[in-house]
């Protein structure tokens, strides 16, 4: 037991010397100390209670209403507005803030409004002021980490580690709200889609692509800052667009919440082009601006939260030639290595199942688990076969079903079945099956058996080539 618990202290001394204070404002992991035990470091418990149970203030607040339907009365007119809210309203504010602020806000708010859409869009950015700060992307060294992690515990059938064990050793620059959500994304991505598939979002309103600009590239939410560029209806967020077609007209958009993360993207856009002396796209400026960053970090320029983001031991570069002072490609090396474990993982908001563009049977369809036919279905079916000659896209058309249901329908009566005698059968045409798209990135492993050379491929792996090379 000795020796295990100086084995434990060692452990935590070296975490203490190698972690470091981000730029954040609030203490890592490491700054939290332990609670003291013993007689002499005992809770000072009041004789009054502090808290006031059951007072007025807390019933108020235990009675406050989040939602309330505009109609009472149960008609289709209800349910046809409960459809909208969801698939106009809410489907703006999911999308263009990537679920930053909760579905519960956003239907108080549009409460508040009175149930106007346009009116609750226009001001729903109010409500970031109301929430804590949106989570950063997690660097890829620190998700590898955690996925690791998660991977070992599955197989080993061994205890997951608590959220604070997580903070301590793996993420120390987040919050554990922030841990727990980004645990929970990366299970989603990286476990149950690759062992279980995308779930069908086909039929989904919500998950629909759309195209749009983020909100520091709306040239009318920022023209407040670019007030030399007009607004051009071709590059608005999703809450502008919504709005101008609620509306059919431009969103007034007079009090921007903008993070300081935006505002700073905003200041850099003016000053690189006035650095420049042309108009820079959005897109140049972050290109820009991240070539800056992975210069920085080619460099080893690092913030003390870049620093506590790194995973060290796979920084070591072994075999190397001489100790002490690392040669220009050594150096060039491992700035290589830093950046790529900086990288940020940035997850989609969703992955796009294909199967109904690609004529398979979508979640919520009626036929979706339609295997048998009637005898009238089955006459049909047969005649439009053999009448389009295969043809099951055209037969699907006609019948206005899905061009699967056709295959099911030939797969259970193929050509020998005695439903084709005095028919002539035609087999089905090949239907392309287009793959799920907005995959999450693949998260590197980080590992590397030896010292890198020039073009980034292990040395080992060269020398054996070449070795190859020299025996042919």
């Amino acid at each position: 037991m000795r020796e295990v618990s100086s084995k434990k202290s060692r452990e935590i001394d070296n975490l203490n010397k190698t972690d470091r204070v981000g730029s954040r404002p609030y203490l890592m992991a490491d700054e939290q100390k332990d609670a003291r035990i013993g007689p002499g470091f005992q809770v000072e418990i009041p004789d009054e209670p502090t808290h006031s149970f059951g007072q007025e203030e807390d019933l108020n607040r235990e009675k406050e209403t989040i939602w309330i339907p505009e109609t009472v009365e149960y008609d289709p007119k209800e349910v046809l507005e409960a459809d909208q809210i969801r698939h106009v309203y809410w489907t703006a504010i999911w999308q263009q803030w990537r679920g930053h602020i909760p579905f519960e806000m956003a239907l108080k708010h549009l409460m508040e409004c009175k149930y106007d859409f346009a009116t609750a869009l226009d001001s729903i950015d109010q409500k970031l002021k109301e929430l804590p700060q949106e989570m950063r992307p997690v660097g890829m060294a620190q998700a590898r980490s955690l996925l690791d992690m998660h991977n070992a515990a599955k197989k080993t059938d061994k205890r997951k580690r608590n959220l604070r064990e997580i903070q301590q050793y793996l993420i120390k620059n987040y919050h554990l709200g922030e841990i727990q959500n980004f645990r929970y994304q990366l299970s989603r991505f990286y476990y149950y889609q690759p062992t279980h598939g995308v779930p069908c979002n086909c039929r989904d309103p919500i998950c629909t692509d759309y195209q749009f600009e983020p909100r520091v590239g709306c040239t009318n939410c920022n023209r407040h800052h670019r007030p030399h560029l007009p607004v051009d209806p071709e590059k608005l967020c999703l809450i502008c667009q919504t709005y101008l077609e609620l509306r059919k007209e431009m969103r007034p958009a007079e009090q921007v919440v903008f993070n300081s993360s935006e505002l700073e993207f905003l200041e850099k856009w003016n000053q690189k082009e006035a650095e420049s002396g042309t108009r820079l796209t959005r897109d140049n400026v972050e290109k820009l601006i991240r070539m800056e960053t992975w210069r920085r970090w080619g460099d080893e320029d690092l913030t003390d939260e870049e620093e506590a983001m790194l995973n060290l031991s796979k920084l070591v570069i072994r075999n190397r030639t001489k100790s002490g002072k690392h040669t220009e490609e050594e150096k060039r090396i491992k700035g290589s290595r830093i950046l790529n474990q900086l990288v940020p993982l940035i997850l989609p908001l969703f992955t796009k199942c294909n199967c109904l563009i690609s004529g398979g049977i979508p979640h919520g369809s009626e036929n979706r688990d339609k295997w048998s036919f009637s005898g009238e279905e089955v006459e049909k079916y047969r005649d439009l076969i053999s009448c389009f000659e295969g043809d099951q896209f055209q037969v699907s058309e006609f019948l206005k079903v899905e061009p699967e249901l056709v295959e099911r329908f030939v797969e259970k009566y193929p050509e020998n079945h005695e439903i084709w005698k005095g028919k002539q059968f035609f087999p089905l045409q090949p239907r392309e099956i287009l793959q799920p798209h907005n995959f999450s990135p693949i998260i590197p492993t980080f590992v590397y058996d030896d010292a890198e050379d020039g073009d980034g491929e292990p040395s080992s792996k060269k020398a054996k080539k070449a070795k190859k090379a020299r025996k042919v």
